[in-house]
């Protein structure tokens, strides 16, 4: 039998607050998180669409794959991206900035489903550029205190 506040109590004791302390932020987080286990599916792209992976940096959410679909757009047509993010913290928004010669469109993505910390994000707009003049789009993620921009050009 071990003594009183003999060092096996001691270690007792600490692995039973540490399994506690684990509980805890696991039901309780300490930054909101926004979940979505929506009907919605994450769709494929069609032929017409594109994948993408990306290896992006250590800091800051990050962007690991996504479609463009279509990715060779008319104008007038609807293009949707869909993007996979993941973070420590939960990620607060993505968005789409489309950049053509003369314009810039931003487009705020919504989270479809998942986790705000392992999510995919999507959205789909009516196109006012085309693929013939080519345009680049600049995806970023953005968590309450760094971001994660990469820009594609397509």
């Amino acid at each position: 039998m071990a003594k009183k506040g003999s060092q096996q109590d001691y270690l007792a004791l600490f692995a039973l607050a540490i399994a506690i302390f684990f509980v805890f932020i696991t039901l309780f987080p300490f930054s909101e998180e926004q979940v979505v286990n929506s009907d919605k599916f994450v769709p494929s792209p069609s032929e017409r669409g594109e994948v993408f992976t990306v290896s992006s940096g250590e800091r800051g959410p990050r962007i690991v794959s996504g479609f463009i679909d279509p990715f060779d757009i008319k104008r007038g047509e609807e293009q949707m991206f869909s993007v996979h993010v993941t973070n420590f913290r939960p990620v607060k928004s993505v968005t789409v900035t489309i950049k053509t010669e003369t314009q810039e469109y931003p487009y705020q993505l919504e989270l479809l489903n998942g986790r705000s910390r392992d999510g995919f994000w999507q959205g789909k707009w009516a196109a006012n550029y085309d693929s013939v003049t080519g345009y680049n789009a600049v995806i970023s993620a953005y968590d309450a205190t760094s971001d994660s921009i990469i820009e594609l050009t397509l």
